[in-house]
């Protein structure tokens, strides 16, 4: 008991500092239209929805165009972005033809990631995708 005491009153009384969080989004002006990232994002679901929301907060990032293949998914994009009126498409394929979207986000099941990723690639977009949960020890 003395021991464990021991051990722990130095660690009790040591200073605990608290450090405040970077906001590493803010830009110290407002970005211009020309420097504006217009994305789009495949696939609406709930991480879909989950990248939609931390977008939100960022300058100069605008996302422009959703598809999914379920029209509810549609409507939750729209939502989450607070009501803006975007493309909603059931093809994705459609969006990669757009000249104004310059990337996606692929959210889609990890089966539909490679599919997705690779035609964006050879639409000439930036792509940005999540590693799957059960692809971590590669």
């Amino acid at each position: 008991m003395k021991l464990g005491t021991g051990v722990a009153a130095p660690g009790l009384a040591a200073k605990v500092t608290m450090h405040e969080p970077l906001h590493l989004a803010a830009a110290p002006r407002p970005v211009p239209p020309s420097d504006t990232v217009r994305f789009a994002i495949v696939g609406t679901g709930v991480e879909g929805c989950v990248l939609l929301d931390a977008t939100l907060p960022i300058p100069g990032v605008e996302c422009v165009a959703a598809a999914d293949l379920y029209d509810r998914r549609h409507i939750a994009a729209k939502e989450e972005l607070g009501g803006k009126d975007i493309e909603t498409t059931r093809g994705y394929c459609r969006l990669l033809d757009r000249k104004d979207i310059d990337a996606v986000i692929c959210a889609t099941p990890d089966h539909r990631h490679r599919r997705v990723v690779v035609e964006a690639a050879q639409a000439g977009k930036d792509v940005y995708r999540e590693k799957p949960a059960w692809d971590k020890g590669r």
